[in-house]
């Protein structure tokens, strides 16, 4: 891929070390769950160790959970944050380990896929487990849903450049299904962008947002909530 044409010399700008970083982590991702091994917390967090590699940020956060308060939106100041994510410490915590639980929970359906990871990408944005990438890790981790279920045989597919191109949107998406619960109105989000990325790259679509938004009441049993404060 991309990687084996540039130099990994150090003095790379940060924009081109960014990119190789994410290319090394996606190939390790998808050697990881090509071997059918599940995505654990451990994991996630070698894939943030990569992604983050060099670049410039506290080294020691690197593969990391977050152990300070993170807030979005708010330059600095939680009291004018948009969104403010759990504190670290046992609501993180237990949030990460009933979200991974839901991921790898026994007696999924293939059919429910594409709602099982539009739920879980969701859910793995408000926990927001690191201080800086969480993008990217969440993005990623669509994909190797997709993989790890057969819907996908080979990783040539990616959702964040729609995403990224409606970056607005997507944060207001996010928000507004955190604050009104609003499922359908995420499907159809997260579905489009599937169907539209798709359509980009093969010329027709697999995915059906309708059927998706049809059967996500009883897919989305027993995932994992928590609890995270909003500012309207």
């Amino acid at each position: 891929m991309l990687g084996a044409e540039i130099s990994e010399d150090r003095t790379s700008t940060p924009e081109l070390r960014e990119i190789l970083n994410y290319v090394a982590a996606a190939e390790y991702a998808y050697e990881w769950v090509g071997e059918r091994r599940r995505i654990t917390r451990g994991f996630i967090c070698e894939l943030h160790g990569i992604l983050m590699r060099d670049l410039n940020i506290d080294a020691s956060t690197a593969g990391q959970i977050r152990d300070i308060q993170v807030e979005i939106g708010a330059g600095g100041r939680i009291r004018d944050a948009r969104f403010v994510p759990p504190p670290p410490g046992h609501e993180l915590e237990t949030g990460m380990t009933d979200l991974l639980k839901w991921i790898n929970r026994p007696g999924r359906q293939a059919a429910s896929v594409v709602v099982d990871s539009a739920l879980a990408h969701y859910q793995f944005e408000m926990l927001h487990p690191f201080n800086d990438g969480n993008g990217r890790i969440g993005r990623l981790l669509i994909v190797l849903q997709l993989l790890a279920s057969g819907v996908l045989r080979a990783p040539l597919f990616a959702v964040s450049p729609w995403f990224e191109a409606r970056r607005a949107q997507y944060q207001d998406e996010l928000q507004h299904m955190s604050v009104n619960v609003d499922v359908d109105r995420w499907m159809s989000f997260f579905c489009e962008a599937l169907r539209a990325q798709a359509e980009a790259m093969s010329g027709r679509s697999p995915i059906s947002s309708r059927s998706a938004k049809r059967s996500w009441r009883r897919c989305a049993e027993g995932t994992p909530q928590h609890r995270c404060r909003h500012r309207r």
